[in-house]
Formats: C-alpha cells, sequence, structure tokens
C-alpha cells in the first residue's frame, strides 16, 4: 500500500488499524502480517526481506529505533520509521508541546491515573493531564 497525502503516517495507521479490525472481527482466523524491507538498488527496486510485524511492534515498543536486517554475515541496521511509520507514530512528534511554552497555573482534578491543570499554551487556555506512573 502506498500511502500520499500531508500526512501519510497518519493515513497509513488509520489504514491499518481498520482493516486490522474488520480482519479480527469479522474473520475468526489469526493472521500473520508482514512489512515488506525494500532496499533501492542503483538501476532497480527490489524487496530484499520481510518484517513480522510483530518484530517490529515488539521492537517499537522496548524503545528500539531500528531493527537488524542479517543478510549473510553482515546485519544492517533498519529504522523502524522509514519501514512502518504508524507503528512508530512518526507523525506525533509534530504535534508534541514543550513544557516550557506552557504557563501552568493551578489544578483544577485530579484522578487515578493523574491531576489536570489548567494552563495557558501559547495565548491559548488549555487543560493539561499530567499522568502519574
Amino acid at each position: 500500500v502506498k500511502v500520499r497525502g500531508k500526512n501519510p503516517a497518519k493515513l497509513l495507521r488509520v489504514i491499518v488499524e481498520n482493516i486490522d479490525l474488520l480482519l479480527s472481527g469479522w474473520y475468526r482466523n489469526k493472521a500473520t502480517v508482514i512489512v515488506p524491507f525494500v532496499s533501492k538498488g542503483l538501476h532497480r527496486v527490489h524487496i530484499d526481506y520481510q518484517f513480522a510485524l510483530e518484530e517490529l511492534e515488539e521492537a517499537a515498543a522496548f524503545g528500539k529505533t531500528e531493527i537488524d536486517f542479517k543478510t549473510g554475515n553482515e546485519t544492517i541496521p533498519v529504522r523502524i520509521d522509514s519501514i512502518a511509520p504508524d507503528l512508530v507514530m512518526a507523525d506525533i512528534s509534530e504535534m508534541l508541546m514543550k513544557w516550557e511554552d506552557m504557563e501552568v497555573e493551578k489544578i483544577i482534578g485530579q484522578g487515578a491515573f493523574g491531576k489536570v491543570y489548567s494552563a495557558v499554551y501559547k495565548g491559548n487556555r488549555v487543560a493539561v493531564k499530567q499522568i502519574e506512573v
């Protein structure tokens, strides 16, 4: 699947989630999802390897940014965001806010998972939830 547009990683994540939901909800069989690793040669494009999605998910869950592609005696590190940007939520970085840009004022709520504060971010009044882990 080739996804193009303003935010392809977000769109790809939505497509994958919908397909996964359809497969798991409609059909009751286990599917193995594979992600191709495409290597661009000088004269042509060819697929060198296919990573199992579970393998990529596990690496991302443990904070790894690269996964090893083994070919013969050589090991080549492959950036996960280059083959599965939706998995590592590559588009999220543009949504991150710097704590320094926020003026936290007072606590307005508290629950089992954290506290909610009233704050001002770039001139706008916002609510900020600080999750306790």
